[in-house]
């Protein structure tokens, strides 16, 4: 059985949500995959504003921080999961 594997210019292309209330956090995180050769890229540090992003970018990979102020990652991945169809994985 052959295998097909994702080219890595492919998966550079790859939309990626990071959030996280700390805007340094968020920085390090983004300079990072930056000079790893992905581009698309999307940063929120506001925790109430994390779903609507989720849902408008539909992104392919979400790095997420679980303690949170007001909303944290655990009730952001549940109302994630309200938002993604039932075949769906996002890791």
């Amino acid at each position: 059985m052959p295998t097909t594997l994702i080219d890595s210019a492919e998966i550079r292309q790859s939309r990626i949500l990071i959030i996280d209330d700390e805007h340094a956090n968020v920085l390090l995180l983004a300079n990072v995959l930056e000079r790893e050769g992905y581009g698309d890229i999307h940063t929120v540090t506001d925790p109430a504003e994390a779903l609507e992003a989720y849902v408008r970018l539909q992104p392919d990979l979400v790095l997420l921080d679980l303690m949170m102020p007001e909303v944290d990652g655990f009730q952001l991945l549940e109302a994630f999961k309200r938002h993604d169809r039932a075949d769906e994985f996002r890791p």
